[in-house]
């Protein structure tokens, strides 16, 4: 009998189960979590889906943009929103995974914001929505702001420093941009 049908055997029992998950958890064993995916292929791919690219968190804001809309217009407004993704994913450019990552965030915050933005204005006038509403559109804005940043930061730090030297003056000109870029 092979060690990995050893553990899904003595997984079958409730025990044996929750002791692979106190061990995974708590002790945090990753040949416990190894097996817990052989038990749960499905469920361990169906997180990674939730948790890759943030392709569910986009449509989510998608729908939710679309359903104030009259029915008539909801092609239209999806469409709009598809080409937006569009553009600021091309805009964005990500060169590596972390740019991509961040670029990704950037914007499902991107939808967000217009969506809590297109939201107050649509049901409330001016200053008279709820409090609620203002803190989460608040807090939508800096998770935008930060996302940017983060990317900014990123980028700045995988540009080369360049030194010259003139003469006896040294000049540290810091991070120049790359053509192309």
């Amino acid at each position: 009998m092979s060690k990995d049908s050893k553990a899904l055997s003595k997984t079958k029992s409730v025990e044996g189960y929750n002791e692979l998950i106190e061990a995974f958890i708590i002790k945090k064993d990753l040949s416990a979590g190894k097996e817990l995916k052989q038990i749960h292929p499905k469920v361990y791919e169906e997180a990674m889906e939730a948790f890759g690219p943030f392709e569910r968190v986009i449509r989510a804001l998608q729908a939710k943009m679309s359903e104030n809309a009259h029915e008539t217009e909801r092609p239209i407004m999806n469409l709009a929103v598809e080409e937006k993704i569009s553009q600021l994913r091309e805009n964005l450019k990500p060169t590596t995974t972390l740019e991509a990552l961040l670029a990704e965030r950037i914007v499902a915050c991107y939808l967000e914001v217009n969506y809590f933005d297109f939201y107050i204005t649509s049901r409330y006038e001016g200053w008279n929505a709820p409090a609620l509403f203002l803190k989460r559109q608040d807090s939508a804005h800096k998770r935008y702001l930060s996302a940017i940043k983060a990317l900014a930061q990123v980028r700045r730090l995988q540009l080369p420093m360049v030194q010259v030297n003139i003469g006896e003056n040294q000049i540290n000109a810091g991070n120049v941009a790359l053509q192309g870029r």
